[in-house]
């Protein structure tokens, strides 16, 4: 997750990643799907960015609500 960021870029990475451009209120902008290296991509209004390698798994579509849980770390 990167915060507070609109606009990301994917030059020098070697393989496709699936982004989510979410607002501050936790709802997509923008979803893309395996995002191939050396792109730009933006999205105005967005308040953090979701990022990971490209897969077949469930991910955030356009329209979505994405909430994030802290927790806390129970290690003593």
């Amino acid at each position: 997750m990167l915060c507070r960021c609109e606009s990301i870029h994917t030059f020098g990475m070697k393989y496709a990643i699936d982004v989510a451009f979410v607002r501050r209120d936790g709802y997509v902008l923008l979803s893309k799907r395996s995002l191939g290296p050396c792109r730009l991509l933006t999205a105005y209004g967005s308040y953090y960015v979701l990022e990971r390698p490209a897969s077949q798994e469930p991910w955030p579509t356009e329209g979505a609500l994405v909430e994030l849980m802290w927790t806390e770390d129970e290690r003593e």
